[in-house]
């Protein structure tokens, strides 16, 4: 409620109050309209300490959450080129004759060295002979395959006879000479036994 001069006059005019009572309830009323607006101002001002406070929860939600941002964003990077890493590594297991049925189990067997491999702005290894060099004998030396292939010795071995023709090729033989000497080198083409 607002002090009006509507309210003083009123005070002023009623005829049946003395003075000092007309002064009381001017200040009375001056009282009552200064409690209000104080009470105004008290409430303004805990709606503005509580509105500051969610703003700093609000706030302290948010740095977290890019914190956790953060941390996820650096997590995923350091996945991703862990994963560039392992494939670099694959490739040099590859080019160093490792079987490519191994190559999971070595890269768990490096471990952690893993991380010491350096990539180039390429993707590629940087001093790749000296990296393979130092895990050679611990790590994959022992699963390279080998490349060359002998045939066996063999002092004597088996003649060539050619190969036994069917009795429908013995047949189409034009030359009769030919056939019979066809029918005598094939006699189990025509069911008859060899002779010795």
């Amino acid at each position: 409620m607002a002090l009006k001069r509507a309210d003083i006059r009123t005070i002023l005019e009623n005829t049946e109050t003395s003075n000092d009572d007309k002064a009381k309830a001017i200040l009375d009323a001056l009282h009552k309209e200064t409690d209000e607006l104080k009470d105004q101002l008290d409430a303004e001002k805990t709606a503005r300490t509580q509105a500051e406070k969610e703003r700093d929860e609000a706030n302290g939600g948010k740095q977290a959450a890019e914190k956790a941002l953060n941390n996820y964003k650096a997590q995923q990077t350091a996945k991703d080129t862990r994963a560039e890493k392992v494939a670099e590594y694959k490739q040099l297991l590859k080019d160093n004759g490792v079987y490519e049925k191994y190559f999971d189990r070595v890269v768990k067997m490096t471990g952690a060295d893993i991380d010491a491999l350096e990539l180039d702005e390429n993707g590629k290894a940087k001093n790749a002979k000296k990296f393979m060099d130092n895990l050679k004998d611990e790590v994959w030396g022992n699963f390279v395959f080998n490349t060359k292939t002998e045939g066996a010795k063999v002092d004597t071995p088996p003649t060539n006879t050619g190969a036994k023709m069917t009795k429908d090729q013995i047949i189409n033989i034009k030359d009769a000479t030919e056939r019979q000497a066809a029918i005598a080198a094939n006699p189990e083409a025509f069911g008859l036994a060899a002779k010795e």
